[in-house]
């Protein structure tokens, strides 16, 4: 087998896996949606969409299985093929063992494949999920950041900016003119978000003196 064929049957498995990955996510995002939502935190939020996560999921999980398990499969036949070309000194050997010595490569093969398959899916399975939680707090985040944008529109809010961090963290510094406009300001938080994520939010806002 030369190298162009297999980069291309690495390439062609990798799609093909990833294509049935994201079927299989989409078909468990819309018929079992509670899945995707009970091992994602804030999984039950109204911007939690489990097709988009199944898809996502799936196609990264079916891309990386496939290029995986298609590379212990070129290696397996590459293996195959040196063996077969070193020169047959036992042509003494009885018909019975080569037999024996066949079927247990084969079943080699097959222990060593399942193994790597399923040991592909576990990892995979965790990354896809670290992935697709990042790709849903990069979502709330980016919603947050806008609500917030629309609600410092205001003039009375002038020296107040939005920040955020890890895990859709997003939060307001700067110092504010006096203690009317803070608490104007967190009014509006707590209709947008609710008063807990309000207070969360706007603590560190400052009251210039």
């Amino acid at each position: 087998m030369t190298l162009k064929t297999a980069l291309l049957t690495v390439l062609v498995w990798g799609i093909i896996f990833a294509c049935f990955g994201s079927a299989i996510g989409a078909a468990i995002g819309s018929v079992a949606p509670g899945y995707y939502q009970s091992i994602f935190r804030n999984g039950h939020s109204p911007e939690f969409n489990p097709i988009q996560v199944g898809i996502g999921l799936g196609a990264t999980q079916g891309v990386v299985s496939g290029v995986a398990v298609s590379i212990v499969v070129l290696a397996l036949l590459a293996w195959r093929d040196i063996r077969s070309a070193r020169p047959d000194t036992d042509i003494d050997e009885p018909i019975k063992n080569l037999r024996s010595r066949t079927w247990s490569v084969h079943v080699l093969w097959g222990v060593a494949t399942a193994m790597s398959v399923l040991t592909i899916s576990a990892a995979t399975f965790v990354l896809g999920g670290i992935i697709g939680q990042q790709q849903l707090y990069q979502s709330w985040t980016e919603r947050k950041l806008e609500r917030l944008a629309t609600i410092l529109q205001s003039n009375e809010f002038d020296g107040v900016k939005s920040e955020f961090s890890s895990a859709a963290q997003v939060y307001l510094t700067g110092t504010i003119k006096d203690n009317v406009a803070r608490d104007a300001l967190r009014d509006k938080l707590v209709v947008t978000f609710g008063a807990e994520e309000a207070d969360e939010m706007i603590w560190r806002v400052n009251v210039a003196r």
